[in-house]
């Protein structure tokens, strides 16, 4: 009959869910061919080995070609199975972090436990500073039973990304109003934020980075994970620098002109541009136009402010220049010689102004010079003036005129020589006396016709005695110290000596008070005077030895200029009669 003769199997405890038991039948008689069964019959094999089995209860079955059968029942025992228990699983906070964690502890099995970890190699129950990948742990107890888990770390956020952007370039060169602007994604927000310029200085905490200057700038982000930074430079421009060039400056042509004028050109900053310009009077001009028409001179100071309002250029410091006030220069100026003398000199030359200059001088509201001098400090004369002013004026190459200028040439007083008789006539011996009369002198020279002179710096009474009867020719010359001889005057008279008395037989009636009437002295008692004319006609008479004749006729009428004829009758005081006849000159 058939029988299991032996049963082969797996003693020994088993690993948790291990496939490492085997069955062994062996049998003792039945008919070939032999059909095994280990799982109550649900399946047969024609093997009588049975590897890889799990543990747990075997229900054996055998069946020969008979239908015989015989069944037996085994047990396979395993050890409880290893738990692998997470104690802690941190995954990783940032995109390509490696701040991962995993901690593990175990139950079951057959402590103590042995680890690998697969890929670190580790060796231990936790592992740290992971990436996010996949690990696999290997837990192996006393009996090197071996339990093999796969924990996945993944990262808590997406890839910190952050992308910035210009708000507003600055405004002006070397200004600090631009704005940045920065967007971020990914992480985990809020996020902080550092801006740095190119010279790693901080400039801002906030997502925008507001009122900096021109430069290139890097913001560093982090979420608050604290993952990252993430990082994005960018270039901040400004607009360029306002720059003024002088293009032309006209200055002016004359003295106190206001027709200079500046050209500029403007570059940079926004256009339109509004041109400031500031003279030394702290007078200021603003203009949308690039040039500046009718200036007076002066130094200026001129600067631009563009559209924006807020960017000024650099100062410009320039002048608008002309020439000096033409001067007239009176280098000398030579008087008249003598009274009326037309001598006089003035020396002229000019000065500033923009050469040759054209003069005209009058005088007596008369032109009497014009000419071209064509440099400056070139002296020249106006000659043979008379005395009185003379009215300068210039102009210059441009026209531009010169301050009117009054030059004086004066004269020495009149020098007149002049002198009155005291005594008319004596008979022997004649004193003859004159009073120095005469302007302007201060030495004279008398002579008296007789081989007497005299020189006096004096007006005092000249006395001068004639012993001879005769006709005597006194004159008189008067002399400024100050002036040359040329400008002495000179009067004169002629005296007769007669016996007993002398008779001047010239006179001049023109009511100039000088020798207005024929007379003789008064040292006669009694005295008579008959005047006759060419023809013998009486035409005046005198009896008062105070009396004289004047030059005019009964009728009163002035006789003309000629030679007449006296009669004298007269007593002298120690009784001597005289009676004479003579002639006389009347001159107008």
């Amino acid at each position: 009959p058939l029988s299991f003769d032996s049963i082969y199997f797996t003693q020994d405890t088993i690993c948790f869910g291990s496939h490492s038991a085997f069955i062994n039948i062996d049998l003792d008689g039945g008919e070939a061919p032999i059909q095994y069964s280990i799982d109550n019959m649900t399946n047969w094999s024609a093997l009588n080995s049975f590897n890889y089995l799990n543990a747990g209860t075997y229900n054996i079955y055998v069946q020969d070609v008979y239908g015989c059968l015989d069944s037996a029942t085994i047990d396979i025992i395993e050890y409880d199975e290893i738990i692998i228990n997470y104690d802690s699983i941190k995954h990783v906070s940032c995109y390509n972090g490696n701040d991962g964690y995993i901690s593990v502890s175990n139950s079951g099995g057959v402590s103590p436990y042995s680890y690998f970890w697969i890929p670190t190699n580790e060796t231990t129950n936790q592992i740290s500073d992971l990436y996010a990948v996949p690990y696999i742990i290997e837990v192996t107890d006393l009996v090197n039973c071996v339990v093999v888990d796969t924990i996945d770390l993944y990262e808590l956020t997406e890839p910190l990304q952050t992308i910035s952007s210009v708000i507003n370039i600055v405004s002006c060169f070397e200004g600090d109003d631009g704005n940045l602007s920065n967007f971020t994604i990914g992480g985990m927000p809020p996020y902080d934020y550092v801006w740095i310029n190119e010279n790693s200085d901080t400039v801002s905490t906030d997502e925008d980075a507001i009122g900096i200057p021109a430069g290139t700038y890097t913001v560093f982000v982090s979420d608050s994970y604290n993952c990252g930074p993430a990082f994005d430079s960018i270039i901040l421009n400004s607009n360029s620098e306002i720059e003024i060039e002088i293009v032309n400056i006209i200055d002016n042509i004359c003295f106190r002109g206001d027709i200079g004028e500046l050209t500029v050109a403007v570059s940079g900053g926004v256009p339109h541009y509004l041109i400031s310009l500031l003279d030394e009077d702290d007078n200021t001009t603003t203009s949308w136009s690039t040039t500046f028409p009718n200036l007076p001179s002066s130094t200026y100071m001129v600067w631009v402010t563009d559209t924006t309002n807020k960017c000024v250029s650099d100062t410009i410091n320039l002048e608008i220049r002309e020439p000096g006030r033409i001067q007239i220069l009176n280098n000398n100026i030579e008087n008249l010689s003598c009274y009326m003398s037309e001598d006089g000199v003035i020396n002229l030359s000019f000065l500033s102004g923009t050469p040759p200059y054209n003069y005209v001088v009058e005088y007596d509201n008369m032109i009497i010079a014009q000419s071209q001098v064509n440099d400056s400090f070139m002296p020249f004369d106006l000659e043979d003036l008379s005395v009185g002013e003379y009215y300068i004026s210039v102009t210059d190459f441009n026209s531009c005129p010169s301050v009117d200028t009054v030059l004086s040439v004066s004269e020495p007083d009149e020098i007149v020589a002049d002198f009155e008789t005291l005594s008319d006539f004596g008979r022997k011996t004649f004193f003859f006396e004159a009073e120095n009369t005469s302007v302007g002198g201060q030495m004279y020279y008398w002579d008296f016709g007789n081989d007497s002179t005299l020189i006096t710096s004096s007006q005092e009474i000249i006395k001068m005695q004639f012993t001879n009867q005769g006709e005597y020719n006194v004159f008189m010359i008067a002399h400024d110290t100050a002036l040359g001889h040329q400008c002495n005057d000179t009067t004169d008279m002629t005296v007769i000596q007669i016996e007993g008395y002398d008779v001047y037989n010239v006179f001049t009636p023109n009511n100039d008070g000088k020798n207005d009437v024929f007379y003789f002295n008064d040292w006669m008692l009694s005295i008579y005077v008959e005047i006759f004319n060419r023809w013998g006609e009486r035409i005046y008479h005198w009896n008062n030895v105070n009396s004289g004749w004047d030059g005019k006729s009964y009728s009163g009428r002035h006789v003309e200029e000629g030679v007449y004829f006296y009669r004298l009758k007269a007593t002298a005081e120690d009784g001597t009669l005289f009676e004479e006849k003579g002639s006389i000159t009347l001159i107008r």
